[in-house]
């Protein structure tokens, strides 16, 4: 620390101990007024408390003359019904001791009570005339042998009526005493909120002129202050050095510390002389800044010179700006030393960062257009194929062929505006994440049964493998779980050529606390992905290059979505891949694992279980399932395998399980064997990734049920609970009816005729009765109108004229009838996302359909409806 620095802490110290000394004296001020007022406040309760206790006494001294009253009123009583000499006696000595105790309450009401007070004297003197009849009562009774006539005759006469006056008179002086204590003690109170209002006030007002007086301090030390601002500045800057050069008086000059690092001489050195710094200046440049400073008379200016770092021998391009400050009257020049090294690196970092976000603008560009391209070729498909079929009107055929292709073509276009809306939500930071109970087997089953379609009509082998303990319900996040897996196989299907194999695996990954961490490993046989190309792929608006979109068209933005969502559900995904030999996406996912149905009632049963199916993962799966079920099983692989085993055994099993892609012979014809050999009633049921679209094939006939892959226990519960003649007693069990819309009578509430007269006809053709309103107003009339019970269903449109769908179903819900509570509403909106979702739910509705209604999805929500599921989004 130089001298300068010496001086001003000094000062510094200086002030801040008179400002300590006076802060003292003023608290010390404060203290003893507070003192005072308290002490104050304290003597005059004391004084009051002192006024308050005579009127007790008094208070006291009138109970007591009551209480004698009433002991002389009890023995008057005594007399009507003893009147004997003894008896007489008695009470006239008990009596004249109750006048003694009378009398002395009396002086202690006139000692501590207004002696003045004229119901004193009345209550003093109907005591003694009281006492007066009462002798002479006493004496008549003992001398003329009153009896009880003449004794209440001359009680009613002369002694009662001073009982009533006296009792009177006592009320009137307690209240008066009453009032006396509540005055006293209110005023006392109202002479201590004044005090302590005082002393808040004189403290608030020292404390403010406590205050000014600091900021005119404050204001006096203006320049202390300036110079200690530029000390703050120092010490925060640690890139920059700072010399402060006092031309009057050299004590003054200050050098920061950052100038160490900066030009590699110790601090110390620095403040010793310039020399050291000087001389590993370029040559030129020293004579160049010599120049300068010498035509230059109190002007700011720059130069940069070389500087040949002592320390780490790179030659850094030093910038010095000399700044002229006038303090006070005293020349002070300001110079600042700054590496301009890291500048150009700043520079750099700044020109990466805006040709990253060009090659990002170019990227959004690039994508726009691709967009441009891929929703124009589903609407020109479907402009042609409108046009192609009016042509055609008379061609059953090709009209069929034509509406196949336009609606091939708007699901395509459905999925990339999902696509491009999801990103958009990711990116504005809107996105949801809702832990709800699902069926975590109706997930997978959905998905199966989708892919194994999509799959199977490009010649593609597809199978979906379950490992470990797979729950059957989760609670987790349904609808981002969903698409996270069907961007995977949607990848997967899009890059397999025929004759590949796609497989969906998924696995029990591990159980911690209340988490169930699920894998999911979605591979396959296609064109494979270059491992640079890794992180660009989970790029929003980025392709593995442009042949990708060209070759296999789409957003782009499918893997960036799953990366994205898998993130928000606290997962991971990762990426293994081979050029020209496949994929490998991997998903861990937490979920939290939800009790499964009872599995008590295979025990009682017994049931014996065959199961042929070609798949080795398969085997193990159903091994694991049967155990955990506690039924009598064999699993074999080959169809032949299966027969023979009926052969030898034709009573043993009361089920049969086969794969209907057996490998080694027709699953038809082996049911078919298996029915002719078996003795016993045995049960064929048909596993399948697609069992709808097997099941009407007259192929499986003889077949009693059918079960999708892959196999859960609830899904075989499910299946045996509806076969025939295996009776197991399963309760609470939904089940998916198809035809639950008909025989409906229904309420379409939509203002877009299009879309209302697609959904009317969609609905007549389930075989509902419809009746249609064009806005919620029109809607909530037509429910007053019908009878209760009337309608089964309203489908309800969110944003009308008029009245919105909210509007109208928040009145329906509050209508005076019985079935206002209990009516299905449905919301048919194009807002699909989940907050829209949880917003209809909230107001009311039973369930949210998006916008294009699918029939299959409306009929699934009305199942989960009537069978008091969770509804969501299809």
């Amino acid at each position: 620390m130089n001298n300068s620095d010496k001086k001003y802490m000094k000062k510094s110290l200086k002030n801040n101990k008179k400002i300590i000394i006076l802060w003292g004296v003023l608290l010390l001020f404060l203290a003893l007024y507070f003192y005072i007022i308290m002490f104050n406040m304290n003597k005059l309760m004391h004084q009051v408390d002192l006024i308050v206790r005579r009127p007790y006494e008094v208070l006291v001294s009138t109970d007591k003359i009551n209480a004698e009253i009433d002991k002389i009123k009890v023995y008057n009583e005594n007399l009507k019904f003893n009147n004997t000499k003894e008896n007489v006696k008695h009470i006239s000595k008990d009596i004249e001791n109750i006048y003694a105790v009378v009398e002395e309450e009396f002086l202690g009401v006139r000692d501590f009570y207004d002696a003045n007070d004229g119901n004193i004297r009345k209550l003093y003197n109907n005591f003694r005339e009281l006492r007066d009849n009462e002798n002479i009562l006493l004496k008549n009774t003992l001398e003329y042998d009153y009896k009880y006539k003449e004794i209440t005759k001359y009680m009613n006469g002369n002694i009662n009526p001073y009982f009533t006056t006296i009792d009177d008179l006592v009320d009137k002086i307690q209240a008066k005493i009453d009032n006396k204590v509540h005055s006293f003690y209110m005023n006392a109170n109202d002479i201590k909120n004044l005090s302590q209002s005082i002393s808040v006030i004189m403290f608030l007002i020292i404390v403010l002129c406590m205050i000014i007086y600091q900021v005119s301090l404050n204001r006096k030390n203006r320049i202390i202050s300036y110079k200690n601002s530029i000390f703050d500045t120092i010490s925060k800057n640690i890139t920059q050095g700072l010399f402060l050069h006092n031309l009057n008086d050299p004590n003054e000059n200050f050098i920061s510390e950052s100038s160490e690092k900066l030009f590699g001489v110790k601090h110390e050195d620095l403040l010793k002389g310039y020399d050291l710094v000087v001389n590993n200046i370029d040559k030129r440049d020293r004579e160049e800044i010599t120049k300068i400073q010498n035509d230059i008379n109190k002007e700011n200016w720059e130069y940069t010179f070389d500087y040949n770092h002592p320390i780490s021998g790179e030659v850094l391009k030093i910038k010095m700006s000399v700044n002229y400050v006038d303090t006070n009257g005293e020349d002070v020049w300001l110079t600042v030393y700054s590496d301009e090294t890291d500048q150009i690196l700043m520079q750099e970092s700044l020109k990466n960062a805006l040709e990253k976000a060009e090659k990002a603008n170019d990227a959004k560009s690039e994508f726009l257009s691709r967009m441009s391209h891929e929703i124009r070729t589903p609407l020109n498909g479907i402009i042609g194929m409108v046009t192609l079929a009016r042509e055609n009107i008379n061609n059953k055929a090709k009209e069929i062929d034509c509406i196949n292709k336009i609606s091939a073509s708007s699901k395509h276009l459905l999925v990339l505006i999902n696509d491009i809306l999801d990103m958009s939500k990711i990116e504005s930071g809107k996105v949801e994440i809702k832990y709800k109970k699902f069926g975590f087997r109706n997930f997978v089953e959905s998905t199966t049964g989708l892919f194994f379609s999509q799959a199977k009509e490009k010649g593609i082998k597809f199978k979906s493998v379950l490992e470990g303990n797979i729950p059957s319900f989760v609670k987790g996040d349904y609808l981002h779980t969903n698409q996270i897996i069907v961007n995977l196989l949607s990848n997967a299907v899009k890059f397999t050529s025929k004759g590949g194999e796609i497989t969906n695996r998924i696995s029990l990954l591990k159980e911690e606390d209340s988490k169930t961490w699920i894998r999911f490993e979605v591979s396959d046989t296609g064109v494979g992905i270059e491992e640079k190309n890794f992180d660009k792929i989970f790029n929003p608006f980025e392709q593995e290059d442009a042949s990708v979109s060209y070759n296999y068209g789409g957003t782009g933005l499918g893997l960036p979505i799953a990366k994205r969502f898998t993130e928000m559900l606290g997962g991971n995904i990762s990426l293994k891949s081979e050029i020209g030999k496949g994929s490998t996406f991997t998903v861990d996912i937490p979920f939290e694992r939800m009790p499964e149905p009872s599995l008590d009632i295979f025990m009682d049963k017994k049931l014996d279980i065959l199961l042929i199916d070609s798949m080795p993962e398969t085997l193990e799966r159903m091994d694991y399932i049967f155990d955990t079920m506690g039924v009598f099983y064999k699993c074999l692989g080959r169809g032949i395998d299966g027969i023979d085993e009926i052969k030898e055994n034709p009573y043993k099993y009361d089920i049969c399980i086969v794969y209907d892609d057996l490998g080694d012979m027709d699953a038809s014809e082996v049911i078919n064997k298996i029915k002719d050999t078996a003795e016993s009633d045995i049960k064929i049921i048909v596993s399948s990734y697609d069992t709808i679209d097997i099941m009407d094939d007259k192929k499986w006939e003889k077949a009693d049920a059918f079960i999708n892959k892959p196999m859960f226990i609830s899904s075989i519960i499910d299946v045996l609970y509806g076969m025939d003649d295996i009776d197991l007693n399963f309760e609470d069990i939904n089940y998916k009816n198809e035809d639950i819309l008909n025989g409906k009578n229904v309420l379409i509430v939509e203002d877009n005729e299009l879309n209302m007269e697609i959904l009317k006809e969609l609905l007549i053709l389930q075989g509902c009765k419809v009746t249609c309103a064009a806005n919620g107003e029109e809607g909530v009339k037509a429910f007053e109108r019908s009878k209760p019970y009337e309608f089964d269903i309203i489908f309800m449109d969110i944003r009308m004229p008029v009245m919105d769908g909210y509007k109208a179903t928040k009145i329906i819900r509050s209508l005076d009838r019985k079935d206002a509570e209990s009516v299905i509403i449905i919301a048919i909106s194009a807002n699909a996302f989940e907050d829209d979702i949880e917003k209809s739910i909230k107001l009311g509705m039973n369930a949210h359909i998006s916008k294009p209604i699918n029939i299959g999805n409306l009929i699934d929500s009305l199942n989960n409806i009537y069978n008091k599921k969770d509804t969501y989004e299809q």
